[in-house]
């Protein structure tokens, strides 16, 4: 009875929070308070925006998202306008378009002529607005400033003229607890730039690409390697190995005709050969190579005391390190990315080989130029490009997918990968990790179920306690402002703790270099197929570390150093 009586009044509060809107004459039901856009968007009715941002408080710096209510002589912006009882709301009213239209035609007044070269053509969020709302020209500018772009970066190019000072880069810049990017001057001549007007490579940046994944326009976007490769792959001076990172293989098919999500791996090592490759590699050899190094070394933290351990291989989370925590250098796990460790084996075998990254990071560009992934100045990765780039690569060479086969990936082992695609996603490395640990250290340490601890759709999976000889607990984190905070509390914890801390939203699978990344629905269907496909592979993984024993003692050990000032 006293059950009933509280599951009564729990809907009753529900019922009571209810209330009604009216929305071009439709009856809406949602509750009071809810911020207007929102409501919209739930219920399929879409509003223009480019400044908000799912996970984000409101700014209303675009205002293209007003829409007009009833007893208001203003339009008001719905990002940032709570709802009331029996709101009536039109928000695509002719006084709203023409509205929306004047501001998109004042935005394109100051942007430059450039759409069919532009980095984001096709898919720039104020070209689409343009068309959406039939403006055909410009009617003049309303200034003139002198073009300002910044190619300081070895990862990022900045192009200040194409920015609608929206607020997004500065605003994820902030939430990665980097805040290298911010407002410059006021007025018309209100800009973006780094702090101190610096310049990127002067700046605290640490590559990790969000700025350009929720850029609507281009003004950000990656350094490419397009025409280099290009000229490789005709030249045939040297041998043309491709890498192909797991989180490329479940993005890619996105912008490739197939279902969201879907793993094309064996259609893209077959089309990166017809297209000219000599060798096409899967990453997850390099990453299993990775993972036992890891698990070696692990051994040593689990008894070291009380503390913080760093496992990670995001290139930017390590930079970060360097640029802003250079106090917990070390607590890092002196071990190479996957991609630097395949680098270095494949010019071992064949110090004549070309190197080509296919990344779903852009920081692992800003990686591969540092003096200690060089050989006489060399990079042991001779080019890093995204999976941006890649789509480019395959279109511009007319590979069908639909006329062409499943290939196999060339192979430095001769087993079968044990973390397959689980390195893309946030905890995917500590899932690994434990895998590996369990042959390397048996009787001591066994699965026991644990790998589900650290799945799921949560940003951070924290405090999972693992035993070993001791008490240790392991947290996976894919935000850097949460991962430093608990970092920091585990200097005071009475357990040594591990930490897996990646730098994207989600890990590798949002990178700053994947295509279609504006909205986390995305990675959904990515997730699904990641984990679809996992196994325990339990009869192989023992041959694998084998294998893996051989090659690895070829391999020197990370090396850290701060930043400069």
């Amino acid at each position: 009875m006293k059950f009933a009586n509280l599951m009564r009044s729990l809907f009753s509060n529900n019922l009571a929070m209810q209330i009604e809107i009216e929305v071009n004459g439709q009856i809406l039901k949602t509750r009071k308070g809810d911020i207007l856009l929102s409501v919209l968007n739930q219920n399929g009715i879409r509003v223009p925006t480019l400044c908000s941002m799912e996970g984000f408080p409101p700014t209303g710096a675009c205002r293209l998202c007003i829409v007009e209510v009833e007893g208001m002589a203003d339009l008001v912006p719905a990002c940032s306008y709570p709802v009331e009882e029996w709101m009536k709301v039109n928000p695509h009213s002719d006084r709203v378009i023409q509205a929306r239209r004047t501001i998109v035609e004042l935005l394109i007044s100051n942007h430059p002529d450039e759409c069919l070269y532009c980095f984001q053509n096709k898919h720039c969020e104020l070209q689409k607005l343009a068309t959406e709302l039939n403006v055909m020209e410009r009617k003049g500018r309303t200034r003139q400033f002198t073009r300002k772009i910044d190619r300081s970066s070895p990862s990022i190019i900045h192009d200040a003229s194409k920015c609608v000072l929206c607020g997004r880069c500065i605003r994820i810049c902030d939430h990665q607890r980097v805040s290298a990017l911010e407002f410059i001057s006021r007025g018309t001549e209100m800009r973006v730039g780094t702090v101190g007007d610096k310049g990127l490579s002067s700046s605290d940046c640490i590559s990790c690409g969000q700025c350009i994944r929720v850029c609507p326009t281009g003004s950000l976007q990656e350094k490419g390697h397009l025409d280099e490769l290009i000229s490789h792959l005709h030249q045939k001076q040297q041998q043309v190995i491709a890498l192909v990172d797991p989180a490329v293989m479940v993005s890619i098919g996105d912008e490739l005709g197939f279902r969201s999500g879907k793993d094309v791996s064996g259609l893209l090592f077959s089309a990166l050969r017809k297209i000219g490759f000599d060798q096409v590699h899967s990453g997850s050899e390099s990453v299993d190579i990775t993972m036992f190094q890891a698990a070696r070394l692990w051994k040593h933290t689990a008894t070291k005391g009380p503390g913080p351990s760093l496992i990670s291989f995001c290139p930017s989370w390590m930079q970060y390190i360097e640029n802003l925590r250079p106090d917990l250098m070390s607590c890092v796990l002196p071990v190479l990315s996957p991609a630097q460790t395949f680098g270095r084996l494949i010019k071992d075998i064949n110090t004549n080989s070309y190197i080509v990254y296919f990344s779903p990071c852009v920081g692992s560009k800003m990686e591969s130029q540092k003096a200690e992934h060089q050989k006489e100045g060399i990079p042991y990765l001779n080019s890093v490009m995204s999976t941006r780039e890649l789509i480019q690569l395959i279109q511009l060479f007319g590979i069908d997918f639909d006329r062409i086969n499943n290939e196999v990936p060339d192979s430095l082992l001769n087993s079968v990968p044990m973390s397959r695609l689980l390195s893309s996603l946030s905890g995917g490395y500590m899932e690994g990790l434990m895998k590996a640990i369990s042959v390397v250290d048996p009787d001591n340490y066994s699965l026991d179920g644990n790998k589900a601890k650290f799945r799921g759709p949560k940003s951070c999976k924290k405090n999972i306690m693992l035993h070993y000889t001791i008490e240790q607990k392991w947290t996976a984190c894919s935000t850097l402002d949460e991962g430093i905070n608990l970092i920091d509390q585990s200097m005071q914890s009475k357990y040594p703790e591990l930490f897996e801390i990646m730098a994207c939203p989600g890990g590798c699978i949002n990178g700053g270099g994947q295509p279609g990344n504006k909205s986390d629905k995305v990675n959904k269907p990515r997730i699904k197929e990641i984990y679809d496909q996992d196994s325990e592979l339990s009869g192989q993984i023992s041959q694998l570390y084998a294998e893996v024993s051989k090659v690895s003692k070829k391999l020197p050990v990370l090396e850290l150093k701060a930043k400069e000032d």
